[in-house]
């Protein structure tokens, strides 16, 4: 009976982690429209950008409390100009949230 928990217990703990995995990878692999993307941070503060976008590559605080940049590298943007992904992406934060991007 005891093993039979365990390995009940043990196959719930890999089947959450399985999801858990795959829904950070459908959120990782949604390209957005630079526009569809602007719209969905401006205003968030650092912890919804990062559930909506992932951590930065980089980041580099200011001057005053509360504000920084974030430097994304590949983030999940289209160019819909130039017709691709694309390269680098900065989020400007004042106040602690978005204040800006800029691709």
């Amino acid at each position: 009976m005891v093993v039979v928990t365990a390995v009940i217990i043990l196959l719930a703990s890999w089947l959450m982690s399985i999801s858990q995995s795959a829904q950070e990878t459908a959120k990782s692999e949604y390209i957005y429209q630079r526009q569809e993307l602007h719209y969905a941070l401006l205003g968030r503060p650092r912890d919804e950008v990062i559930e909506i976008i992932g951590r930065p590559e980089n980041s580099t605080p200011q001057s005053q409390p509360g504000d920084e940049y974030w430097y994304y590298r590949n983030p999940p943007t289209w160019d819909e100009a130039a017709d691709k992904r694309d390269s680098s992406m900065i989020l400007y934060f004042e106040g602690g949230r978005v204040s800006r991007l800029s691709f």
